[in-house]
């Protein structure tokens, strides 16, 4: 379980959710991780600590602060086991986790519980990836194949819908792609980041969503 999601322009949207959005956020906790799930980062690509259950200072994930989160994000070796890197349900990682603090008016006295985390979900895919959200809300002018990228851009569990370039969006992705691929897959990593989606079963899932 890992989301990656690299900074991206983020344009105001709906935040509310809905019985189809809920259904497309617990499909993609699915791929990621659990509510007390998180990881330490990546060494040479390949990722480590992963738990379903990570525990510091005797506390889950889901019951510490974000403000405790941060801190401990703030570490910067891998190597570390104090350190955390991708977090939760949506594996949200430190810049994301900021992205969505800031966009939700979060305060660092927040506690990450699950109801945080699916705010946190949510704004990912209805604002952070816009696409995302226009295509649920049935707007014109964004396709499927859009939608699946933007959320394969969020999250590395999500499969690329088509064949992507080494590097067509900036320093993404480090390989060339086939479609079903993770974007954030690494050529060089035994243990990086992999789909536990096929395409099929997301676009599936979108198709369901769509208002």
């Amino acid at each position: 379980f890992s989301s990656f999601g690299e900074a991206t322009e983020v344009a105001p949207q709906r935040t509310s959710v809905t019985p189809t959005s809920s259904g497309l956020l617990d499909f993609i906790g699915k791929g990621e991780g659990g509510y007390d799930s998180a990881n330490r980062g990546t060494i040479s690509g390949n990722i480590v600590g992963s738990q379903m259950v990570a525990e510091r200072n005797g506390k889950r994930v889901s019951s510490m602060t974000i403000g405790e989160i941060r801190e401990l994000q703030r570490i910067k070796d891998p190597n570390n086991p104090n350190r955390l890197f991708a977090v939760g349900k949506y594996q949200t990682i430190p810049d994301t986790l900021d992205t969505a603090i800031k966009g939700l008016g979060l305060s660092d006295d927040t506690v990450f519980t699950p109801e945080v985390q699916e705010q946190v979900g949510l704004y990912l895919v209805s604002e952070k990836r816009p696409q995302v959200g226009r295509f649920i809300r049935g707007e014109e002018g964004v396709s499927e194949d859009d939608a699946m990228l933007a959320l394969a851009r969020e999250f590395a569990s999500i499969p690329v819908p088509r064949a992507i370039r080494k590097g067509e969006f900036g320093s993404w992705p480090k390989r060339n792609l086939k479609a079903g691929d993770s974007f954030y897959a690494d050529p060089d990593a035994s243990k990086g980041n992999r789909p536990q989606h096929t395409v099929e079963e997301t676009r599936a899932i979108l198709r369901q969503a769509r208002q």
